[in-house]
């Protein structure tokens, strides 16, 4: 029987749902660019690409463009999301909890980037609510994107358990009074999931 203090679980998409960094490891070994330089060069465009505000080719070809391999941004295009898998520790759990509490997805995102990774991992059809950055123009760790998943279920922050792998956006979950875990390795990480749903009150 689920905790009747948790009404919802809110999963990030990246990291928690689908495994990303190995596709980008192993792009970026192919350019002989190590993730730190690639995530530098990402950087000046993430706000506006996740808030909607720049499409995703443009940020591809800029970042490109800063690691002076721009004549590789269609590469991006091609293997992401194409190449992300699922984190089948997570989908066991999404299918377990179906009918038991309610789900919802609360993502940073590139423009169509939820849809065509659902058209990889079949991932949409768990959730009732799906909150993706580039339509709500707003991002993670803003904690206006927290309350409007609150406002969409009709929950208090204390009734929802938020589930991301960036330690930034969860603690910005804490301070807004959401129960939380810090997605690292999946089985473990799944194993704490269940500990706070099923925990006796």
């Amino acid at each position: 029987m689920i905790n009747k203090k948790i009404k919802a679980v809110v999963f990030d998409a990246g990291g928690v749902i689908t495994e990303w960094r190995q596709t980008i490891d192993a792009f970026l070994d192919e350019l002989g660019v190590d993730f730190a330089s690639f995530q530098k060069a990402t950087e000046p465009d993430e706000l506006l690409v996740y808030k909607g505000l720049m499409k995703t080719e443009d940020y591809y070809q800029r970042t490109m463009k800063r690691l002076g391999r721009e004549e590789k941004w269609a590469r991006l295009t091609e293997i992401i999301p194409a190449n992300f898998t699922r984190i089948e520790a997570t989908f066991n759990l999404l299918e377990e909890l179906q009918g038991k509490v309610r789900l919802a997805m609360l993502t940073n995102a590139y423009d169509d980037s939820v849809d065509e990774l659902d058209t990889k991992v079949n991932h949409k059809k768990y959730f009732e609510l799906i909150i993706d950055s580039s339509v709500v123009g707003m991002m993670k760790p803003d904690k206006e994107i927290y309350l409007l998943t609150c406002q969409k279920l009709q929950l208090k922050p204390s009734q929802c358990l938020f589930v991301d792998d960036d330690l930034k956006n969860v603690e910005a979950a804490i301070k807004l009074g959401f129960n939380t875990v810090y997605f690292t390795e999946p089985e473990e990480s799944v194993k704490l999931i269940r500990k706070i749903l099923y925990e006796s009150i």
